[in-house]
């Protein structure tokens, strides 16, 4: 099989792509640190006094994916039904029954 050229003689050295591989990883940067920084003064403009400082782990992801917070509380009779079905049917190991248990007994206090 023969290969045929074009009569385009131009060619790309691999320096000129690697220099604007380069080009293109430091405008990156600079456009990611430029939308992070005028995200973090939305924020703040929205948030001046850190309410968020007084939300828990939960919350805040909750808060990071657009949650209402009050949206997502657990149904209580669904998992005191769940749990006492778990332990009738003896699917827990005795070690997370115990710290469910106790776990239940300390947030009742």
């Amino acid at each position: 099989m023969s290969s045929r050229r074009s009569s385009d003689n131009t060619y790309v050295t691999a320096s000129y792509v690697s220099d604007q591989l380069e080009q293109l990883k430091a405008d990156l940067a600079s456009h990611e640190i430029a939308e992070s920084t005028s995200a973090v003064n939305e924020a703040h403009s929205k948030n001046p006094l850190g309410v968020d400082q007084e939300l828990s782990g939960v919350d805040k992801a909750a808060k990071s994916l657009g949650v209402d917070s009050e949206a997502w509380k657990p149904i209580k009779f669904m998992n005191n039904a769940h749990y006492k079905h778990l332990v009738a049917s003896n699917a827990l190991d005795e070690n997370l029954n115990k710290r469910i248990e106790a776990f239940v007994r300390a947030s009742a206090a």
